[in-house]
């Protein structure tokens, strides 16, 4: 079984979260599923499989860095695993914020037949994005907030 597992994985997450991330990647390949994981740096966004690392795209091309830590795109991932000839059974997402591009990478992925897995670690988060107080977080939440009313449709 293909797993893509899409999760925000930065610099700016706790050792805590990273090491939980870890723990489901390792615990999925040890029932014996072949599993790609996404990763997101100052550089732009990787794909990873058994310890290989590849660049799939610019983060320079696509946003300004401030918002970097906002964004881990399913959608640009998935079309890094269709050039590589990869069908994904089970897609798990570690829910990142929702906009418009995450929602029509959940419906190429249901087109696909590829099964849809979204995990909302800490709920409810509007709170926690309203304590942080910037520009950026309010703004993502009102997005967030208009797009996740859609999200029962996949």
């Amino acid at each position: 079984m293909n797993i893509l597992f899409v999760g925000r994985r930065t610099s700016q997450e706790s050792v805590g979260v990273m090491k939980k991330i870890a723990g489901q990647i390792t615990a999925l390949g040890r029932l014996g599923c072949q599993v790609w994981s996404t990763d997101i740096d100052a550089d732009g966004g990787w794909l990873e499989h058994d310890a290989q690392r590849q660049k799939i795209w610019d983060l320079r091309r696509y946003i300004p860095a401030g918002l970097s830590p906002h964004l881990n795109s399913g959608h640009t991932f998935l079309q890094a695993a269709q050039q590589n000839d990869v069908h994904f059974d089970v897609c798990y997402i570690r829910k990142p914020l929702v906009d418009n591009l995450h929602l029509k990478t959940l419906q190429v992925l249901r087109q696909k037949g590829t099964t849809i897995v979204e995990e909302i670690p800490t709920y409810p988060y509007d709170d926690e994005l309203k304590r942080q107080g910037s520009l950026s977080s309010k703004v993502f939440l009102a997005v967030d907030r208009h797009y996740r009313k859609k999200l029962h449709r996949y």
